[in-house]
């Protein structure tokens, strides 16, 4: 049995660490407007994170996926890891190719979960955050 010189190696390990790297969780994704476009498939929101203003908020959600998906915003209480989360609302469940949408009138900042809660979704990845902001705190 024969081994990979030294070497050869470093380029491996080299990309094997920038693919790493490149994975980390950045800061959340600003979002212009009130509309807030999300695409969901097997299992990811994407953008995963983001910021808006607070305020009213209309997210659009598109399932580009082959499973039904849905989008809801949750917000847990940072006090009291115990406390079951609160639904605030979120999109109908879709099938894949349809989109839905759920207007929010006024979010109030603070950081929120957005999740598919069908099935066992959330646990599988399907989940981000939103970041809510103070108008002009961008």
């Amino acid at each position: 049995m024969s081994f990979p010189s030294t070497r050869s190696l470093i380029p491996i390990l080299l990309i094997g660490a920038l693919t790493t790297l490149s994975c980390g969780e950045g800061d959340p994704v600003p979002v212009e407007g009130q509309t807030l476009r999300l695409k969901l498939d097997e299992y990811r929101i994407m953008p995963q994170d983001v910021r808006v203003e607070a305020g009213r908020l209309r997210i659009v959600a598109t399932n580009v996926g082959r499973l039904t998906h849905n989008v809801k915003i949750v917000r847990e209480d940072p006090d009291d890891s115990e406390a079951p989360p609160e639904e605030i609302g979120g999109t109908r469940s879709t099938q894949p190719g349809e989109s839905a949408a759920v207007t929010f009138e006024d979010l109030e900042p603070g950081t929120y979960r957005l999740a598919c809660t069908i099935a066992n979704h959330d646990d599988l990845g399907q989940y981000g955050d939103l970041v809510v902001e103070e108008s002009g705190g961008k």
